[in-house]
Formats: structure tokens, sequence, C-alpha cells
């Protein structure tokens, strides 16, 4: 009875991960997107330096996006880990 409990819990957890990262992946490259355009496309934007600090900080979030988040749903949720087969995937962690 407890280990049909365990595998269940455990394809939960791995549903949540795949769904939920994915979620939190979509949105958040949109918005990051979203933000690079907005700041460095209106004028009163490109005036100060808050905006190119929210450019920069939009630009380095899609990269922790793309090398954090995706690999954690690749490894967590599939099964598949690319910091086996790639050595820039294997290092990016590091420095993230």
């Amino acid at each position: 009875m407890a280990s049909i409990a365990v595998e269940s819990f455990k394809l939960a957890t791995n549903e949540c991960n795949i769904y939920g990262g994915f979620f939190v992946f979509s949105i958040g490259i949109i918005g990051s997107i979203l933000n690079i355009i907005i700041f460095s496309s209106l004028k009163a934007f490109r005036e100060t330096s808050t905006a190119f600090y929210m450019t920069v900080t939009s630009a380095v979030n899609i990269f922790q996006l793309v090398f954090g988040l995706l690999t954690r749903i690749l490894i967590n949720g599939y099964n598949i880990d690319p910091t086996k087969t790639l050595s820039s995937m294997c290092k990016a962690p590091q420095f993230i």
C-alpha cells in the first residue's frame, strides 16, 4: 500500500515539475522579452540608467531560464541530462 502511495507521489511530482516548469519558463521568457522591447524602444526609458539595468536584468533572466530551469525540467521531468552530453551545459550551472 505504501509503495503505491510513493509511486503516486513520484508521478505527481514529476508531472508538476514538467507542467509547472514549462509554465514558469514560458511566462518568464515572454515577460523578459517584453521588458527588453519596452525598455529599449521607448525614448522615455532609454534616457534613464534604470532602463539599462532592467534591460540587462531581463537578458540575464532569459539566460538563467534557458540554462537553469530548462536543464532542470529535462533532468527531473524526462530523465535527459544535457550536462553529460554537452560540455557547455556541464559548465554553465556553476556560473548560474
